[in-house]
């Protein structure tokens, strides 16, 4: 026999809040159901962007935006400091090894790149995704936390290149070991950035061939984090509950949901203090 109720839940996003019902069994066999799906955290790579992964791809990338500072930055291109928070990062392959699968170019490559910059230029957090680009080689956007000049990345990313012969060709064609193989710039975090950065790295025209491996991944502290919600009884519930009934949010009503969105400036801006405290101080515990 199994006990229901539900309660209201109420999901902080980049730019609004989602509002929907939550109804809760509890079996004689001690798993707990979720809308009447038990729930389960094991998640496949199918080398294909599924539905599913499409979905969790879209919370990490909010969740970096979220749990990312705005600080500044010397750009020794511009000579100016510039008030930056994430930056998108392209790697392209010079070259490619016939006997290597995605796997291995993840591996031997990506991997060893991610973890220089970290030691070396202090990114600490990111989101890749995996493309096929028209001549079926593979390409990585990475959206991280990390400020770099493009000299640096570039001749990092050519250094892991040319280790495994991927630069050979380019050299025999141009005389030097430095082909212009990775972009990167900031991302401009005004608007809805997650939903745009999620269109830009993950359009379905890159998704008809299966990798056999990851499409995407993420840094371990962004891995599996959940949105910032307030559920019936919570703190903050009550402020939040009465602040709908102000003039404040655009109501978008969902057969499922409804969606507030704020009428002038940011959510934040839009929140009680002691709402936005609680969200903050659940973002940065991500960081410890």
């Amino acid at each position: 026999m199994k006990e229901l109720h539900s309660i209201e839940v109420l999901q902080f996003r980049s730019n609004c809040i989602i509002s929907f019902v939550e109804v809760l069994k509890k079996s004689t066999n001690s798993h707990l159901y979720i809308n009447n799906q038990i729930v389960k955290s094991n998640e496949t790579y199918t080398g294909n962007l599924t539905k599913f992964s499409r979905k969790n791809l879209s919370r990490a990338l909010e969740i970096i935006y979220l749990t990312t500072p705005f600080r500044y930055c010397f750009n020794n291109a511009l000579n100016v400091f510039v008030n930056f928070k994430l930056s998108h990062l392209t790697l392209t392959l010079s070259g490619t090894n016939d006997l290597w699968t995605y796997k291995d170019y993840t591996a031997k490559l990506l991997s060893p790149f991610l973890s220089d910059c970290k030691r070396k230029y202090g990114m600490t957090k990111y989101v890749w995704k995996a493309e096929l680009q028209e001549n079926g080689n593979i390409h990585y956007h990475i959206i991280s936390d990390m400020f770099q000049n493009h000299s640096d990345i570039k001749n990092l990313w050519n250094y892991h290149q040319r280790k495994h012969g991927l630069i050979d060709g380019y050299y025999r064609n141009y005389g030097n070991y430095h082909p212009n193989s990775t972009d990167i710039h900031s991302v401009d975090c005004s608007g809805n950035v997650a939903n745009y950065l999620l269109k830009y790295i993950s359009k379905s025209s890159q998704n008809k061939v299966k990798l056999d491996g990851k499409v995407w991944d993420c840094s371990l502290n962004i891995k599996g984090k959940k949105y910032f919600t307030i559920k019936t009884g919570d703190n903050g519930f009550t402020e939040m509950s009465a602040l709908r009934n102000f003039m404040l949010f655009e109501t978008i009503e969902r057969d499922r949901c409804i969606i507030y969105k704020p009428l002038n400036g940011s959510l934040s801006q839009c929140l009680p203090p002691s709402v936005l405290s609680l969200m903050r101080s659940y973002y940065s515990s991500f960081d410890v």
